[in-house]
């Protein structure tokens, strides 16, 4: 037996951390894409820009780009899905749709994706579908080429995201040279907790990979937090996708009139509007269409008449400085100081009835009350 075999050579602790940082193949991919993504970005702007026009307009305000995200919010029963199937339609339409004021702009070979995941399949489902077709101009025996729809309402919750990915690679791969709008109804349902801040990010880092990795745009629909006029789209999820969108709108229902109220939140490439658009839900049509000037007109009449009861309900018994009642008001009709300051201009002098609203000032403090007038006629707004 030969006991002078050589030993091998030690290994120092120098050459082992430098066999454990050594890059993998995989880390060596990473660094290259990020690499590729530097002489991508180097080279544009070393160029004339052309910022993309936008792909659907609502009222002439861009609310959807190539490669962007719009969410839309909202509260229970404020026809969030409704409004979503009429984007579907307005993109599914062979001419220009001018139903609420959608239109779709450029030429772009599109394919839409509708993903539910609330209704049943045996008829909620299938009828949104069929809706969205018949108002998109399509017979109740055809079915568009560039339209695919599934549900999700049988998977499980924790595995809907990675089915999702799934089938959006499967439909990227059989077409391979369409621009996708993925919508999808409702997001909070591809998470496992819309409150968890891992789910969150998970998903809404996967959105917003795949609108810059393929060529697609996405449609987002979430619900509201519950509390009455309350702006926040729900939970952490919510903040999440709001802060990946391009554009933001919040749909709901005026408590007065029953007509629906579509708000801009957030709006890139634009000056954001602040007059909301009204629209109804047409029974006999079964589809959203825009309110008519009568219905407008009753709704501004109803607002201002609403707000002036309020005004001379807390004069009702005497004077109150303009600070005092601007607080009140602020309780009562949950406007801003701004714009109740102006309601109340535009009040003060007009006859309601045989009183109206008058002003005077003490020193520097401007008081409000009640007055009578002469003249008994009725001035409503």
């Amino acid at each position: 037996m030969n006991f002078n075999q050589t030993k091998p050579a030690e290994i120092t602790e120098t050459e082992i951390l430098k066999i454990v940082n050594e890059p993998t193949e995989q880390d060596k991919t990473k660094l290259n894409n990020l690499f590729e993504i530097f002489e991508q970005v180097k080279c544009k702007s070393m160029e004339n820009i052309d910022f993309q026009k936008p792909i659907l307009e609502l009222k002439g305000f861009p609310i959807l780009y190539p490669k962007s995200i719009l969410i839309i919010q909202g509260s229970k029963g404020s026809h969030k899905s409704r409004f979503a199937e009429t984007i579907a339609s307005a993109f599914l339409c062979q001419g220009q749709l001018n139903l609420i004021g959608l239109s779709r702009t450029g030429k772009i070979d599109l394919f839409i994706i509708y993903l539910d995941s609330e209704r049943n399949l045996s008829d909620q489902y299938p009828f949104a579908i069929q809706n969205i077709k018949t108002i998109a101009g399509y017979q109740l025996n055809q079915f568009p080429d560039n339209f695919f729809c599934t549900s999700f309402v049988a998977a499980n919750r924790d595995v809907r995201l990675d089915e999702m990915k799934k089938l959006i690679e499967q439909l990227r791969e059989m077409y391979p040279n369409k621009h996708f709008i993925i919508i999808v109804d409702i997001l909070t349902d591809f998470v496992g907790s819309f409150n968890n801040v891992y789910d969150s990010l998970n998903l809404t880092d996967y959105l917003n990979e795949i609108i810059n990795v393929y060529d697609c745009s996405i449609v987002g629909i979430i619900h509201q937090n519950p509390t009455t006029f309350s702006e926040k789209a729900r939970a952490h999820l919510g903040t999440e996708a709001v802060n990946k969108a391009s554009s933001v709108l919040q749909i709901g229902v005026d408590r007065d009139t029953d007509l629906i109220t579509l708000s801009f939140l957030h709006l890139r490439g634009a000056k954001l509007p602040k007059e909301k658009i009204y629209l109804k839900y047409d029974a006999e049509q079964k589809r959203l269409v825009s309110a008519s000037d009568s219905e407008l007109d009753l709704l501004k009449r109803t607002r201002n008449n609403g707000f002036a009861d309020a005004v001379f309900n807390i004069l009702n018994e005497k004077p109150m400085s303009q600070q005092d009642l601007v607080s009140n008001l602020i309780g009562k009709c949950q406007l801003s100081k701004n714009t109740i300051l102006d309601k109340i201009k535009k009040l003060t002098g007009a006859n309601f009835s045989g009183r109206k609203i008058g002003s005077y000032k003490q020193g520097r403090i401007k008081f409000y009350q009640i007055e009578g007038v002469e003249n008994e006629s009725t001035e409503r707004f």
